[in-house]
């Protein structure tokens, strides 16, 4: 398979997450239905089998992919290990109570994995930038997907801390088996640490494959709008950005 093929295999009811948010939208009518008290119960009634519905498909959705978004927030006295935990949501029904000894030993795994074992007991708001980013991607693992989807995971961040999240996705690729599919617009970033790479252009795809294959002077005009150079460097396509 390659790499759009992968994501298609692995995103089967993505559209749900759309209809469960439109549904949502739907609390609305609640507020309107106030003034006729059988019409409202009856009308409660069905908003919640609904969201129950919306929100199970949700939970299926998150137990196949985790997302951690480009800007994320939380509050600032929440520690490291009660936000990691809340990765586990998507194996527990409306009301259900959480840990669990499989949440436990999930959370513990995502927190050593990630390296944050000995801040476990903090609060979020005494992390720097990359121990925070590292916290969402734990939360995200700790949610037990095999595809685990980035959004910029290193814009905002020193270089020393760019390279702790590079390596930590390549080994949660290469030593836990997970497919990971990330946004950079560090092009040197995507070459050094991507198997495959997807190009776009005004929304349209305009090349995939790997680096080595598709990655030329011509393709980055046509993405950038600007003439790059491309050199070798350690065996691997380097692009002179200066």
């Amino acid at each position: 398979l390659d790499l759009l093929d992968l994501i298609a295999e692995k995103l089967v009811g993505l559209h749900q997450i759309g209809n469960g948010l439109a549904g949502m939208k739907h609390r609305r009518v609640i507020l309107a239905s106030d003034r006729r008290s059988d019409r409202r119960q009856r009308s409660l009634g069905v908003l919640l089998a609904q969201i129950h519905r919306n929100l199970a498909r949700l939970r299926d959705f998150a137990r196949l992919v985790a997302i951690v978004h480009q800007r994320n927030s939380a509050p600032g006295d929440l520690a490291v290990e009660k936000l990691v935990g809340y990765g586990r949501f998507p194996y527990h029904g409306m009301g259900s109570a959480a840990n669990t000894e499989e949440d436990e030993r999930m959370v513990a795994w995502a927190l050593e994995v990630t390296g944050l074992t000995e801040y476990a007991k903090r609060p979020v708001s005494a992390l720097s930038g990359g121990q925070a980013q590292r916290v969402w991607i734990a939360m995200a693992l700790a949610q037990g997907s095999d595809v685990l989807l980035l959004d910029e995971p290193t814009t905002y961040l020193d270089v020393r801390y760019q390279l702790d999240i590079l390596h930590l996705v390549k080994r949660l690729n290469t030593e836990f088996g997970m497919t990971v599919i990330m946004v950079l617009h560090d092009v040197n970033q995507a070459l050094r640490y991507s198997d495959n790479l997807v190009a776009l252009a005004d929304g349209r795809i305009v090349a995939q494959g790997a680096p080595d294959d598709i990655i030329t002077s011509g393709l980055l005009e046509e993405v950038y709008s600007v003439r790059l150079s491309v050199a070798t460097i350690e065996g691997k396509p380097f692009v002179l950005a200066v």
